[in-house]
């Protein structure tokens, strides 16, 4: 079972979320790299994780110097009163041949859809069922999260945040 349960965070649980949120935060913004959570097959997180994930990557967002620049930048630049905040995105990126099984792939994106409301709920967040991990570009990309099984070949604009059981 993961670290994290359905009970209220313990300090030790709340300490990670943050590390691992600033290790994606930096990964995405210092290294240009889309940060994938890699966990092995047997292992599944739970909606808990990622609400409490997607807040602590909301904060580190809208504290992070990268973000400020760039909103300096887009507030000097844009007269528009577009909302110009980044997005927080999972890409729930499944194999192949688990993708194209019809019957995992209807159960990923019931998964997806429901674990997106639950997010959408108290974060903004999205998950999406993907066949690859998005290389998200320009001033105000998205951050994009990417997860996967360890049997996955990631591609190389990515960097590998392994979960263990």
């Amino acid at each position: 079972m993961p670290a994290f349960a359905e009970t209220s965070a313990s300090p030790t649980v709340t300490a990670d979320l943050r590390g691992l949120a600033e290790t994606i935060v930096r990964l995405s913004d210092e290294h240009g790299s889309t940060p994938v959570i890699v966990m092995p097959r047997h292992l599944s997180l739970r909606t808990p994780f990622f609400v409490e994930l997607a807040k602590e990557l909301g904060q580190r967002l809208s504290g992070s110097q990268a973000t400020e620049k760039l909103d300096n930048e887009a507030n000097a630049n844009d007269k528009s009163g577009v909302d110009l905040e980044r997005q927080i995105r999972f890409d729930w990126c499944l194999t192949p041949q688990r993708l194209f099984a019809s019957t995992r792939a209807k159960l990923a994106k019931f998964q997806s859809a429901r674990l997106t409301m639950h997010l959408a709920q108290s974060t903004g967040a999205t998950v999406e069922v993907t066949a690859s991990i998005a290389r998200p570009g320009g001033q105000r990309r998205d951050l994009v999260v990417g997860l996967c099984d360890d049997a996955l070949e990631l591609p190389p604009w990515t960097t590998a945040i392994r979960i263990h059981s």
